[in-house]
């Protein structure tokens, strides 16, 4: 169906799945969703991470496929930065993480098979603390990698390398370094073209500094000509105070989004409902504020879509509903917002999956096809530091709500219809109650407190015929017709 909804139990049964984790990386392939999933159990001898490729169709979600797949070799481990489609190929990027730790691979998935690509040898043998990557153009890709040294003088230094797919290895090339003193932590963003790279950075008077009394940042812009290697800057002082950059691209321009800082309690910032939104021509090498976006709850972006079907962006993460920030320790709730070009709020909304007050929920992926949105939504127990559970699920793009219009009705499908055993019911108008109905109006069965996403109704024992299923979310009923054949 268009509008299949798919929860855990319907589409990724992890705990069935038992030797695989959760996905972490993950992809659309024509009517797959293709992620790189880890082994949950290790046996002795074998490597700290050992990899997956699983294919989960995005019809029924059913795995397809699951294959084991090598990442570099096998004596030593690997750790994924980076996966991404190139045409009709694959291609992974993964960090070696012993011996020559920022040491990189580059594997390609395609019709002919899987090839790995090592580097060359070389003396690049820095411990990186965070490195950043964009994909291949022209079988060339650039690799920031920052380091931080704490002493008397607290510095940053970022290294820029060129690694470039050459025959059956890789070249790579230290082609720019930039040592920087201060005593922020800093946000990286990397953009690039054919021409040019872009490193930008955002740093922060954050948190760790007893002796920092303000929240103000600094904006640091190096573009990088290809060709030549000539660095054009750009420098902003002291004039934002914003954190955790997330970024998104349309109509061949670079965006990315921050969240605001208080400054008003000391070593801490508190999550607010504001966003600011920044623009970047790469060509131009210009910088601009496009917009501050105010949201109704206080929130956690966890990252941006662009949604190339529609031409909305999806900003999500999570949400504190109950006023309160997470870090007071508190439970969060599941967050969506739907934004136009123009950067217009179209809609916006939050739900949880449980009444329990320890859960931290959040929106930890979101992905689109032409038929809806795939997202995975992730449980974390903050009181017993575990995660509950992590599972995706499909909607419909009409399931979500105009924030701007008061909210009279709520939408909720069922599949298959007709059926014989089972029908299943999606909304996320939780809680919500239901009553079947036979076709002289008698009331044949009835559900109170349905706290599930996607419910599974079993009505085999009920004879052939045409029922009115009835939804109740909240006082608001909307009902559809139920076919049953025997």
């Amino acid at each position: 169906s268009p509008i299949s909804l798919y929860s855990q139990i319907k589409i990724y049964d992890f705990e069935k799945v038992n030797y695989l984790f959760n996905p972490f990386k993950s992809i659309i392939m024509g009517n797959d969703l293709v992620s790189i999933n880890t082994k949950s159990l290790i046996i002795p001898g074998e490597k700290q991470f050992n990899y997956f490729i699983v294919h989960y169709n995005l019809e029924d979600g059913s795995i397809q496929d699951s294959r084991a797949i090598e990442l570099g070799l096998v004596s030593e481990s690997y750790f994924v930065k980076s996966m991404y489609k190139h045409d009709e190929d694959i291609v992974i990027v993964s960090k070696r993480l012993e011996k020559i730790p920022n040491q990189v691979t580059l594997t390609k998935l395609s019709n002919d098979g899987v090839k790995v690509y090592f580097e060359k040898k070389n003396t690049y043998n820095e411990n990186i603390l965070i490195d950043k990557y964009r994909p291949l153009i022209n079988d060339t890709f650039y690799k920031v990698d920052p380091t931080s040294v704490f002493s008397d003088v607290n510095y940053q230094t970022q290294k820029l390398y060129k690694i470039k797919i050459d025959g059956d290895s890789l070249d790579k090339q230290l082609v720019f370094t930039l040592k920087t003193e201060s005593q922020y932590t800093t946000d990286y963003i990397i953009y690039d073209n054919a021409n040019y790279f872009t490193v930008l950075n955002i740093y922060n008077s954050l948190l760790f500094e007893e002796g920092i009394i303000d929240t103000l940042n600094k904006f640091e812009i190096y573009r990088i000509n290809k060709l030549d290697l000539a660095v054009d800057t750009i420098i902003l002082e002291k004039e934002y105070t914003y954190l955790s950059p997330k970024t998104f691209e349309f109509d061949n321009k670079f965006y990315f989004a921050v969240s605001k800082q208080d400054s008003s309690v000391k070593n801490k910032y508190l999550l607010d409902n504001k966003i600011t939104i920044f623009g970047y021509e790469i060509e131009t090498n210009e910088f601009e504020k496009v917009v501050d976006i105010e949201f109704n709850h206080k929130i956690e972006l966890k990252n941006i879509h662009f949604d190339e079907y529609t031409g909305m962006i999806y900003f999500y993460g999570s949400a504190s509903t109950n006023g309160k920030t997470f870090v007071d320790g508190t439970y969060s709730d599941y967050w969506i917002s739907v934004i136009d070009t123009d950067f217009n709020i179209k809609k916006e909304f939050t739900w949880n999956g449980t009444d329990v007050d320890r859960l931290e929920e959040e929106v930890y992926y979101l992905t689109s096809d032409d038929e809806g949105l795939i997202i995975g939504l992730g449980e974390h127990d903050i009181v017993n530091r575990v995660n509950n559970k992590t599972y995706f699920f499909k909607m419909s793009r009409d399931l979500v709500t105009d924030v701007n219009q008061p909210i009279t009705t709520f939408n909720f499908s069922l599949y298959p219809n007709p059926t014989s055993n089972f029908i299943n019911i999606q909304t996320l108008g939780l809680p919500y109650n239901l009553e079947l109905y036979d076709y002289s109006g008698r009331k044949v069965m009835e559900k109170i407190e349905i706290f599930d996403i996607d419910y599974s109704l079993d009505v085999s024992e009920l004879p052939q015929g045409l029922y009115t299923l009835k939804v109740d979310n909240k006082g608001i009923i909307q009902s559809k017709n139920l076919i049953i054949k025997k």
